[in-house]
């Protein structure tokens, strides 16, 4: 794999083929972990296909010479792979236990919606929080949950696909929470330090994730449970392609896309993926196909196209940026000065700046102020910082 240069747009053929790999093989894995945990306990099953998917990225890439991460980033990494994956997909496995995988996918349409709102919320890696989204955005989140909604009630509209008992009603709650948690570590992943390398940031988020599923698994008591006389074939070849192309593929594409698209673009395959997961249902599963879910796929479809061709939104907010005035006032005396924190040499006793920069010195300060308000995380390599400020800042 050669790993895209972050220091130029990407090209739009790569980004199409990216998008399509995280809307089929996503779509296509909740159908491999309901077979998969057939035979293995659910956070078993999800830490160890994230400990060998990290193991193998990690050695590939030491091998091409690559730096391990620092003890920064890993601590980072940790908290975005709790939330992502600890919280995101463990939560996701768990509850196919008891809620069938298309169903559990429809779930994940409430992503786009979640990555809206928090958008809005937490300022971007350059300090800027979006505005207000789009209406043609908005349109596509409305007729895509309506979509989603339409999918869960099915033909009879009684909600009754989530299963009978208490339960499948649970699972669904956690799964509720659980797009909002997918959603904030996404987000969180932006502006957080982290390697430059792609693959490498994916490695140590799926290691993490491992980690802290791992010991999920057992907290429950999970690793008593687990038979080699209860494997299957099916389920080892379920967790082998997890590993390859739910894991190494399609989680190192969507890490690589929230650098370079904006995150409501790359959220839409939470209105995908339950597509392709009714579409692998009915064809290897045996599950009905019926004309509620053509309309409601069609809507879903349509919903997609309206948040990817949308046009950037006008309003954004950077988090306690300075009037406009003094802005320009702290970009007039930033020009003059030839390092960060030092005035230019002037002839004025005491090293002090005329009285005519008064006013571009406070406005300097204020900028400082300002830049100094970022969190510390927010330090990341330059060409990182210029990958992830995306094209829209919805």
């Amino acid at each position: 794999m050669v790993e895209p240069s972050h220091n130029r747009r990407a090209p739009a053929w790569l980004i199409v083929a990216a998008f399509a790999a995280i809307y089929i093989i996503w779509g296509s894995t909740y159908l491999a972990i309901r077979w998969a945990i057939a035979s293995f306990p659910p956070f078993f099953m999800a830490g160890t296909r994230f400990l060998i998917a990290g193991s193998l990225l990690t050695a590939w890439l030491m091998l091409r010479g690559e730096r391990l991460p620092t003890r920064r980033q890993w601590a980072h990494a940790l908290v975005v792979a709790t939330l992502m994956l600890g919280l995101g997909n463990g939560v996701v496995t768990w509850s196919e236990q008891y809620v069938p995988s298309g169903l559990v996918a429809l779930f994940s349409a409430l992503v786009p919606m979640w990555m809206v709102a928090l958008n809005m919320l937490i300022p971007g890696p350059d300090g800027v929080r979006a505005g207000r989204p789009p209406a043609m955005v908005i349109a596509g989140l409305v007729i895509g949950s309506a979509g989603m909604v339409l999918l869960i009630r099915g033909r009879d509209g009684d909600f009754s696909g989530l299963g009978v008992g208490l339960m499948p009603k649970l699972a669904a709650l956690a799964l509720f929470f659980t797009t909002l948690a997918w959603a904030l570590g996404s987000l969180l992943s932006r502006r957080m330090d982290r390697p430059a390398s792609t693959f490498m940031s994916t490695a140590a988020q799926m290691l993490m994730g491992g980690f802290v599923l791992a010991a999920a698994a057992a907290a429950r008591g999970e690793f008593a449970d687990v038979s080699l006389s209860r494997l299957t074939w099916a389920a080892a070849l379920s967790h082998a392609y997890l590993v390859v192309f739910g894991s190494i593929v399609a989680l190192t594409t969507y890490t690589w896309l929230l650098r370079v698209v904006s995150p409501t673009r790359v959220a839409t395959y939470g209105y995908v993926n339950p597509v392709v997961a009714v579409g692998f249902g009915w064809a290897l599963g045996g599950e009905p196909l019926d004309e509620v879910t053509a309309i409601a796929t069609a809507m879903i479809v349509a919903s997609v196209a309206l948040i990817v061709s949308a046009r950037p939104g006008k309003s954004a907010v950077r988090a306690n940026a300075p009037t406009a005035g003094g802005l320009e006032h702290a970009r007039a005396a930033a020009a003059t000065i030839s390092q960060p924190g030092q005035l230019p040499h002037t002839p004025c006793s005491g090293g002090r700046p005329p009285a005519s920069m008064k006013g571009e010195t406070d406005a300097r300060k204020v900028d400082r102020a300002h830049i100094s308000d970022r969190p510390a995380g927010w330090e990341t390599p330059m060409s990182d910082r210029a990958a992830s400020r995306s094209p829209d800042p919805h």
